[in-house]
This record gives structure tokens, sequence and C-alpha cells, in this order.
């Protein structure tokens, strides 16, 4: 769309008070002639056919969302983290854990049988036989839980994953492999059409790169070493992933649409086309990709070229693998979506301003969070929970364990609250950050 037209739009959005969720006016037909003449996408078979087969095992959907039911009848929700497997909270169900991991076992067993046939017949590579004895079926699912959670499905299936290259004007190639792995007792697991990649993570870029996008950026060094230091466990500016809870999670601390096709994604396109218009037109729009005013995902149906806002652009999005390659083109190439980012992050989840309350206090966290590491810990727990809710508890029982007067004082003990206060990593020890003084 030419600048013109964009001025245009502009003046009509500023002049007119539109309902929710309203559409962005995106050019439909030259959204749709640039994929249909210009960029190239091809659908190829799996990066690891040739090693394992063009037949694989992977987690069902199915079995994921009973996975994280299961959880929740434990007493799990929302305590462990996505990288860490829960366990149990009381004698008595040591044996439904049982069952559940013969069950998985042994489902995962039939399906690697079930890809070996399958491969044979399409007379490629099949998978050697499998190491050990064939596991017994464990029998039905335990009768407290079937009645608590309904009957456990399929843990595993026999799938065929694909890769699908998009190639744009510009040379620029993104390669996505559909169906990914997942740990066979993983509980996130929702779209197996979802694709995934990794990106390169802040701390592989180069240095100077780094360092001017972050000054741009107007965060400080403090800021800057927290952050790299978080990018190993989310991914890279050109991260990207559809196929569990968040729906479709973008970016260095994986901004996620989530079902509503907004969220803290929605909130970061509708930032970066606020600060540089020009910009996210040529890394979004120009492809069939906008945000509404009101940070709703809305986005071209490439097939029919109706609109689609919400929810529906988040599953369009997952559904058509050529719009999210657009998203990896931006994170890989766009220094102004990257300070995006950046910025966003900095404001929603980088957890200094925040302020905790406890035992009818409230404190800046930053008066008693000192280090480098212990925000890295809880920017962690609250880009990957959304809160930090657990910080209030800890504070009042350290308060109240060590009988302090003043809430201040709470700094001479940082370590103590940021052990307990760990998610998915120890930041404690880092080399690269600063640490909490020692305790009293």
């Amino acid at each position: 769309m030419g600048i013109f037209r964009l001025f245009i739009f502009g003046i009509a959005m500023g002049a007119s008070i539109a309902p929710a969720k309203t559409a962005a006016g995106m050019d439909v037909q030259d959204v749709q002639e640039y994929w249909k003449k210009t960029a190239k996408y091809e659908i190829k078979p799996s990066m690891k056919e040739a090693k394992v087969g063009k037949w694989q095992v992977r987690l069902t959907a199915e079995g994921s969302k009973w996975l994280s039911k299961y959880n929740k009848v434990k007493g799990f929700a929302g305590k462990v983290a996505p990288n860490e497997d829960a366990g149990t909270t009381d004698p008595s169900q040591l044996t439904w854990e049982q069952w559940v991991k013969s069950r998985i076992a042994f489902d995962r067993w039939e399906a690697a049988d079930l890809c070996r046939a399958k491969n044979k017949e399409a007379g490629g590579s099949a998978l050697p036989p499998q190491d050990g004895i064939a596991p017994i079926s464990p029998g039905p699912c335990p009768a407290e839980l079937m009645l608590q959670i309904g009957d456990a499905p399929k843990f595993a299936a026999a799938v065929v994953p694909h890769v699908h290259e998009v190639v744009f004007e510009d040379g620029t190639k993104i390669a996505l492999e559909d169906n990914p792995a997942m740990r066979s007792n993983y509980t996130y697991y929702r779209f197996p059409q979802g694709v995934n990649t990794e990106g390169t993570q802040l701390t592989q870029l180069d240095p100077k790169t780094v360092d001017t996008l972050f000054e741009t950026a107007n965060l400080n060094g403090s800021i800057q070493r927290v952050m790299c230091a978080i990018s190993p466990l989310e991914g890279g500016f050109d991260s990207f992933n559809t196929y569990d809870t968040g729906f479709v999670s973008v970016g260095f601390i994986q901004f996620a649409s989530l079902a509503e096709g907004k969220g803290s994604l929605g909130e970061l396109m509708g930032a970066y086309k606020t600060r540089d218009p020009f910009t996210f037109d040529s890394d979004f729009r120009r492809y069939g990709i906008d945000v509404t005013f009101d940070n709703y995902l809305s986005v071209v149906n490439l097939g029919s070229g109706k609109i689609v806002t919400g929810s529906e652009a988040a599953m369009e999005i997952i559904e058509d693998k050529r719009l999210a390659a657009v998203f990896v083109r931006a994170g890989r190439l766009s220094n102004s979506f990257r300070v995006s980012q950046l910025q966003v992050a900095r404001n929603n989840y980088y957890p200094a301003d925040d302020k905790v309350k406890f035992a009818g206090r409230s404190v800046v966290i930053s008066d008693i969070i000192r280090s480098e590491a212990g925000m890295a810990t809880l920017m962690d727990r609250k880009v990957n929970t959304g809160n930090l809710s657990l910080l209030s508890r800890v504070c009042a029982e350290t308060f109240e364990a060590k009988k302090l007067t003043d809430p201040m004082d709470l700094g001479d003990y940082e370590s103590q609250i940021i052990s307990r206060m760990k998610w998915r990593k120890s930041f404690l020890g880092d080399k690269g950050l600063s640490q909490p003084a020692a305790s009293q």
C-alpha cells in the first residue's frame, strides 16, 4: 500500500469511532497478488525424514490436554514450569502416576510400530527395531481418575510432519516444520498443524547490534543483561510458535495472542504500528497482517480474501504458514520490530516498578530486589506465568519469620526470597548478572 493511501487511512481512523475489533483497511487485492505471483511457497518432507522415516511418533493434542487436567487434579495447576515434570502431592496418587506413565509408554510403542509399518509400505526407510520388550497394556484408566477428568485418549500417534518453505521477494527463506516433537508428557500442546522455530537468542547476535537495539529502545545496561539472560528460555526476536496454549507466540519473550487473538502479541503489534507505522506497513500490512486500534490481530485469508479478526485471525495464522513466516522474517530482519519488542517487554514484564503487597503494606519491588539475578528470576516467572502473586506470600512469610518491622529490610534476605521465586532457571550464581548481598 502506498504512502498516500496509508495517510488517507490514518485520517479516516482518527476521524471516526470504530466498533471493537474493527478490521484495518488492508489492500486485499495487492496482498493476494503478492502471494500468488511474487512469493514462493512449497511444502516439503520433514527435515528428519531421511533419517527416521516419513511417519514419525508425536504426542497427541488430546493427550496433552488430558495431562493438563491430570496435573490440576493432582494440585499442580500453575505450579510447575513447562520445562519440568509434575510429581505427586500425596501417596494416594502414586497408583495414578504409575498408570499414566505406563499408558504413555504403551501408546508410544504402538505408535512407533505403526510408523515402521507405514514407512515400509511407503517404500521409505523404517525405524530400527525398538530396544527392550514391548510394554504390556496397563488396562483401563483408574476409576476415580476417570470420574474426575474422563477416560484418557491416545497419548501418541503416527504422523507425517512437513516443512513449509516460504521465500520472500528479497530472497529471505523461512522454513517451518509442523507437528513439532514434544516431551511425551508435555501439557501445553494443542495444535499439531502448528509450527515452531527457536530463532536466534539475543546472546548469539552480534554484541554491537544488541547494544544499539537496547540504546534505541532507551533501556540501560542492567535491563539489557537481565533480558539477555531471559532470552535462552524464550527464544530470539525471530522466535515463533503456533503449537501451544499461547496460540500465536512471537519474539524473544514469546508475546502471545492467546485464544482471543489479542494478548501481549496484540499489544506489541499495536505499539509497533503506533511508533513506526511506515515500517510496520513494510513488515506486516503489505503481506496481509495488521492490528486493530484496540489491539486485536487482523489478517487476510489469502484464499478467500476475507479479512478476519481476533480469534479467527489467530487461527488463520496457525493454519496458513505463509502468514507465520511473515513474523519470523520481521524478527530476523527488522530492527524497528526488534526495538518494539524490547520496549513492550520492559513496560509489561520487567518487574522493577511493580509493587508487592503483604501485611497491609505496599512496597516497590526494586526497593527489596536489588540484584540483576533477582530481576531475572522475577521476570522469568512473570513472562511465563503472567503474574508474581507468589511474591506477596514469600515476602509476608519472610517478614514474619525474621521479625522485621521495616519492609525495606527484606532486601537483606533477597537471596532467600529469590530462591523461593525460581521458576524455570536459577539465576543465583550467574556470573553475567549482579548477585544479592549475603543474607544476614
